[in-house]
């Protein structure tokens, strides 16, 4: 009989704070991404941690400098076909095979290593690899291209 008492007791206990909590407004619901046609967060990167973003594969990463080109293709002469804006988050769904343990020490000669992003509904385009801090396992991820270096 104790055992019931305590249980009914909590229940009631969690419905009152799940109650208040709804009526106080605090619960919002709302979609990862404004559909601008950039890879722009509804919630500026300086309000959240890396553990709070969202993302599909569970990397992901933001520009280290300024805006980053989102291309068709891993190269720089590929078609630019998005950006990620500076302090944004992008989703990072593969890479183009190169070692996830290698530093980035100068951009020309990184230009080997690119990862693949999702972006605008699904959309999927290359950002060089060295323009992004990376949160999350790249080694996880898929390879979706053969690593070449291209300039």
């Amino acid at each position: 009989m104790k055992r019931l008492i305590v249980l009914v007791v909590l229940l009631i206990g969690s419905l009152v704070l799940w109650l208040t909590t709804v009526s106080a407004g605090s619960i919002t619901v709302r979609p990862s991404y404004q559909s601008t046609g950039t890879a722009e967060p509804i919630i500026p990167f300086s309000e959240v941690t890396p553990q709070d973003l969202p993302s599909l594969s569970g990397v992901g990463g933001t520009p280290l400098q300024g805006n980053v080109r989102i291309r068709s293709a891993s190269s720089l002469d590929a078609r630019q076909i998005g950006i990620v804006r500076f302090e944004h988050f992008v989703d990072i769904v593969g890479t183009n095979g190169f070692d996830p343990e290698r530093e980035c020490n100068n951009f020309e000669e990184d230009l080997d290593m690119w990862v693949q992003v999702m972006f605008r509904d699904r959309q999927r385009g290359w950002v060089a690899r060295c323009t992004l801090m990376i949160y999350g396992d790249l080694s996880r991820l898929p390879i979706e291209a053969t690593p070449e270096a291209v300039g």
